[in-house]
């Protein structure tokens, strides 16, 4: 049975590449995005959604979507729920302002946290998993990047905390602790600073091969990480 598979943050880099791959297994994906129409996928498998993820009403909008698209399927369940939409920039901690903390915040963790929340519902049938992109700077603080890194340990612990929460239920969460991977988030970088940059294909190549695996088993975290070290 082809599985269900809602992905924020999946009209680019990460996001946009499991879509893909996801599709082409026959898979129904759904493109939760600011903007999808960024997402250069034709296939009937694919439904794209508009959504801010940093808005609450706008999360549940995007939930009453997919339940109204599902309901004409026999499989109603959202089989893996994966969250790729993500901020974040370098900036001293002296020159941060409320803005700052807003943005990053707002996407990286509220979105995080209300998406799962508000989808949850749909999450029913043991096996079915959770994907939450985190990144080295959740475990490893680095100069400049305080806002972010700050971000990305609170994804990690709400991860771990869900992972205990949902365990009864045989709901699996995976936590996916990225390096520098080359997609629009680096966008100001030249190709010349992106050389040793992980291609997204690649990871989701991983992802895809991590998350559908034998009911009693998860891959519970993982680290992708450059082969020169930390970016």
């Amino acid at each position: 049975m082809n599985k269900n598979i809602v992905i924020t943050g999946g009209s680019s880099g990460i996001g946009l590449s499991l879509s893909k791959k996801f599709i082409e297994q026959g898979h129904n994906v759904f493109i939760i995005s600011r903007s999808t129409l960024k997402a250069n996928i034709d296939s009937q498998n694919c439904f794209k959604i508009d959504c801010d993820i940093t808005k609450i009403e706008s999360i549940e909008l995007a939930r009453n979507k997919v339940s109204e698209i599902l309901e004409g399927y026999e499989n109603k369940n959202i089989d893996c729920l994966i969250s790729c939409a993500g901020v974040g920039y370098e900036k001293p901690l002296e020159k941060i302002d409320e803005s700052d903390f807003n943005y990053m915040f707002n996407t990286n963790v509220k979105g995080l946290i209300f998406a799962t929340k508000i989808f949850l519902p749909l999450i029913t049938k043991p096996n079915s998993i959770i994907c939450n992109i985190s990144s080295i700077a959740g475990i490893k603080g680095f100069a400049g990047w305080t806002l972010y890194s700050s971000s990305k340990f609170a994804v990690e612990g709400f991860t771990e905390s869900l992972r205990h929460e949902l365990r009864p239920k045989r709901i699996k969460v995976m936590g996916v602790r990225l390096g520098s991977v080359n997609t629009p988030f680096y966008k100001d970088l030249s190709s010349k600073e992106k050389l040793e940059f992980i291609n997204p294909d690649e990871v989701a190549s991983i992802l895809l091969n991590s998350i559908f695996i034998e009911n009693n088993t998860v891959v519970e975290n993982i680290f992708i990480n450059n082969t020169v070290g930390d970016l």
